[in-house]
């Protein structure tokens, strides 16, 4: 039985099926072009040929697979794998069909294409690409599972490329589904997957603990790349809390002379307040970032109002709200980023690197340089030097404030937080 479409080009040609059939063979294996050249000047479509030679559309009867199969090894043993793969792509086989009709007799086919020392996935004309990795979002302890979904069926022993970054610490063991091994191949790391699959599972452990880690954060990641698609796990951890400040001066005595720099936060577009909040929260969340932003257990916000004296500032009273925090810890990181040229840049980032071990075991003495060098940068101008453009600025904020909100504990107060842009 012929479709509507093929039985009416049939009959406008006139000729029968079994003619069609006939005069298609007479071109198979070896002249593959010519008869796709002659179906496409007489209007015969690729799934129209496919019917002629007797895969009929969405057939997946394992008759229909032994016959695929074997006409596939036709052109093997004729030596015209490309003619076949050629008119695998002009019928409208995929890699799926192909794989599903080996799946029967794999051993053999791989034996038969071995030794014609053939690599037998050009047979789908290409391996299927990855189509997505899912992500996760759970609590430390429980067990991630994300899916790999592959554009097609694998026909034979398929590699992608991987790659695992994140808080790996936090993962006790991991698994693969559908028979997936994980190894290492002169390219690097990868994925093997056997004939067969079109999708598998990642699943990773985590380790539960019931510790408060200061300075740890609630929110950890661990991305999985595999073959150029990237999926998340997202790791919460449910020990955490978090603490505001008690009787903290908004501006630390030892960053007092940054007190000049303070401003609320004018700038418009992408590096506006809203827009920033926007971009930290689409990474966060929201109840720890406004925690972060908490103004109540700062010294002068018990009557409702900041004045110059009490926050350390000169930009007059402001309200004591979370609001006001907030827009002045942008406006100042924006103001002062936007200040240091690129000589600078350099100068900072190369002290704290060769002196990171002191800076980290409180070196009274070496903390002093960093902030002598960080007041001198932040307090002039950079003109067209400017180590970092607004762009870069945007980036660094939301990246750091993304890692800020999870802080569990405020050490000694937000704005000594300026340090981490240059102690990372």
């Amino acid at each position: 039985m012929t479709t509507t479409a093929l039985a009416a080009k049939l009959d406008q040609l006139g000729v029968s099926l079994e003619q069609a059939n006939q005069l298609a063979g007479t071109f198979l294996p070896h002249d593959t072009s010519t008869l796709v050249y002659i179906c496409t000047q007489v209007g015969i479509t690729g799934p129209m040929l496919g019917e002629i030679l007797g895969f009929m559309p969405g057939d997946t009867s394992q008759a229909a697979l032994d016959a695929l199969r074997d006409f596939v090894l036709e052109f093997v043993a004729a030596g015209e794998l490309q003619a076949a793969v050629d008119l695998g792509e002009f019928i409208g086989l995929s890699a799926a069909q192909i794989g599903a009709a080996f799946g029967a007799s794999a051993a053999d086919v791989v034996a038969v294409l071995e030794a014609s020392h053939i690599d037998w996935t050009e047979l789908a004309g290409s391996v299927p690409e990855v189509a997505s990795v899912s992500s996760t979002t759970i609590a430390e302890g429980e067990t991630s599972v994300q899916t790999v979904t592959l554009g097609g069926t694998t026909i034979g022993t398929t590699s992608y490329a991987a790659m695992v970054t994140g808080e790996l610490s936090d993962v006790s063991g991991y698994g693969l589904s559908n028979g997936v091994q994980f190894a290492l191949d002169q390219s690097g790391p990868v994925f093997i997957v056997p004939a067969g699959v079109a999708s598998f599972t990642i699943t990773l452990n985590t380790a539960e603990n019931t510790v408060d880690e200061t300075g740890d954060s609630d929110v950890r990641t661990i991305s999985i790349n595999v073959g150029g698609e990237v999926g998340v796990a997202t790791i919460n951890d449910d020990d955490i809390t978090h603490t505001p400040p008690t009787g903290q001066a908004l501006m630390p005595s030892d960053i007092a002379d940054w007190a000049a720099y303070l401003q609320l936060n004018a700038n418009t577009g992408f590096l506006s307040t809203a827009a920033l909040r926007a971009d930290v929260i689409a990474h966060s969340n929201s109840t720890d970032y406004w925690t972060l932003f908490d103004a109540s257990g700062y010294i002068g916000a018990g009557d409702g109002t900041f004045t110059d004296a009490e926050a350390g500032w000169s930009i007059g009273n402001q309200p004591a709200t979370a609001e006001t925090i907030e827009s002045v810890f942008y406006g100042t990181v924006i103001a002062a980023l936007r200040n240091v040229d690129f000589s600078e840049e350099y100068d900072i980032a190369t002290f704290a690197y060769l002196n990171q071990a002191a800076l980290h075991n409180g070196d009274e003495e070496k903390f002093a340089q960093l902030i002598d060098m960080l007041t001198d940068a932040f307090g002039d101008t950079a003109g067209d030097q400017r180590a970092f453009d607004d762009d870069t600025i945007r980036e660094e904020i939301v990246d750091a404030m993304v890692t800020l909100v999870g802080y569990a504990q405020y050490s000694p107060s937000l704005f000594h937080t300026l340090l981490s842009w240059t102690e990372a």
